[in-house]
This record gives structure tokens, C-alpha cells and sequence, in this order.
């Protein structure tokens, strides 16, 4: 995997963290742990109606597509981002007060603490290369948190995931959602989680996903407009999963071969 993504290593020193790795992965037919998202509303348009079958026929759901979305509020509840990040303040807020409460002197320690009462005790623009991210987030750790979200859309956040080291994902406006359970989708096991977490005043009827169901005399409409937008198969997929065959990696890894 390092030779696929050398040459992304030479602006970020993260490259080889498990998730950046499997997001390449997942981008070019391998399976993974995750699921593929995009921030960009022509591109979700283009891969529901990709490679349509227009033969299926017989029930009144055969007549149309569907397009599933989530609401971004559940993105930003389930951001490894922002789990990461609350962990950093969070460390911060008891270095500051360690520091600030040893001061001796009660005015000065009063100074202090209005001075940096807002203030962070780490740079989160000094995090991306330190290898904070490869060590928060190797599958060992992974596979206790059950769904998580990914993605690297504010990269002035510092937490940067290394997910934009395939141009697919890129071009794509990725964006991953994590389930750790072999046997149960991540619809299933969102409710499972939101669950146990629901305050008694909170609906017990929760979706994790949404769908909008369009009927497929549409389809000729929606390219066309995708198309005014640049939205089509070549800016889609600028590197095609023929280009880079990650499924002889998934095969070596799944039997047990090392270093394929």
C-alpha cells in the first residue's frame, strides 16, 4: 500500500493510517468496513442512475431509482473528527488547569487563568505529520467504536484523515461511514446505538437514512443537467478500479498473505 500512495506522503506524513488506507481501498473495489458518501448532490444523482437497468420490470418499484442521503446533523454526531477533537480539548482544558492552579501566587494565577480561558494547549495546525492520527485510529481501536464518520472536508480542522490520496475520492467529494459489525448493516446498527443513547423525551423511531425514490422516465433529464454541471463519468472516475486492482490485496490479505 505505501507504493499507491507515495506520492500523496509527500505533503502529508499520516498517508499509512488505517483509515486513509482503507478509504483508498474501498474507492477501488476492495471491501472494507466502510461505506462511500459524497458531500456533492450531482454526484449522488450520477451514481443512482449509473449502469441503470431499465429490464427489471413487473412491480411498481422497478419503475423508479433510488437515492439514499443522511442528514448531515448525523455525520457531525458520529465525526471521528469531532470525537478527536473534544478528546484534545478536553486534555487541554486539564493541562491549562494543572498548570494554572501550581501557580503559588493567587493574583497571577488569576491572570493567568482569564488569559488562556480560551486558549488551546495544542496547535491542531501542527498535528497533520506527527503521527497522531495513525496511532487514534488502527483497526484495533476501530473495531470497539460501532459506526463513526470520516471525512477530510475541513482540512483547517488539523485532524485530516489522509482520505484525499486517490483522486476518485477527490473528484468524488468522499466522505466514509464506519461499521464495525461483520453481520449487521449500518442502518441497523445506527438505530442499535442511537437506542441506548435516546433521553426518554427523544422519538423512539429513528432513520438512519432517507430515501427519495425517482421514477427512471427521469433518468435522460438528470444526466442532462448533471452534465451542465461537470458532473459525468470522467470527472467521476478520473482513476478507474481496472487502473489499480486493490481486490489481489484483499484476496493476499485474506489469506493470510503478508506485504502483497
Amino acid at each position: 500500500m505505501t507504493l499507491l500512495i507515495s506520492d500523496y506522503s509527500k505533503t502529508h506524513e499520516d498517508t499509512a493510517n488505517d483509515i486513509g488506507i482503507l478509504g483508498f481501498l474501498q474507492h477501488h473495489g476492495c471491501p472494507t468496513p466502510l461505506m462511500d458518501w459524497t458531500f456533492h448532490f450531482p454526484t449522488g444523482l450520477f451514481f443512482a442512475v449509473d449502469g441503470i437497468d431499465y429490464s427489471c420490470k413487473g412491480r411498481e418499484i422497478d419503475e423508479h431509482i433510488s437515492l439514499y442521503y443522511l442528514e448531515k446533523s448525523y455525520f457531525e454526531g458520529g465525526s471521528m473528527r469531532g470525537l478527536l477533537s473534544d478528546s484534545l480539548d478536553n486534555v487541554s482544558k486539564d493541562i491549562l488547569d494543572n498548570l494554572i492552579n501550581a501557580i503559588p501566587d493567587a493574583e497571577i494565577r488569576e491572570t493567568a487563568r482569564n488569559k488562556f480561558s480560551d486558549r488551546s494547549f495544542f496547535d491542531h495546525s501542527k498535528i497533520p505529520g506527527t503521527g497522531f492520527i495513525l496511532n487514534m485510529v488502527p483497526m484495533e481501536k476501530m473495531m470497539h467504536i460501532p459506526q463513526a464518520y470520516f471525512s477530510d472536508d475541513n482540512p483547517d480542522s488539523g485532524l485530516i484523515f489522509s482520505l484525499i490520496n486517490s483522486q476518485n475520492i477527490i473528484s468524488q467529494h468522499g466522505a466514509f461511514t464506519w461499521n464495525a459489525s461483520a453481520t449487521m448493516p449500518l442502518e441497523m446498527v445506527a438505530a442499535a446505538e442511537y437506542e441506548k443513547a435516546r433521553k426518554q423525551d427523544e422519538p423512539s423511531d429513528f432513520r438512519f437514512c432517507k430515501c427519495i425514490n425517482i421514477h427512471k422516465s427521469l433518468v435522460p433529464y438528470i444526466l442532462e443537467k448533471i452534465n451542465a454541471v461537470g458532473t459525468h463519468t470522467g470527472s467521476v472516475y478520473p482513476t478507474t478500479a481496472k487502473e489499480i486492482d486493490t481486490w489481489e490485496i484483499y484476496e493476499a490479505v485474506k489469506n493470510g498473505i503478508k506485504n502483497p
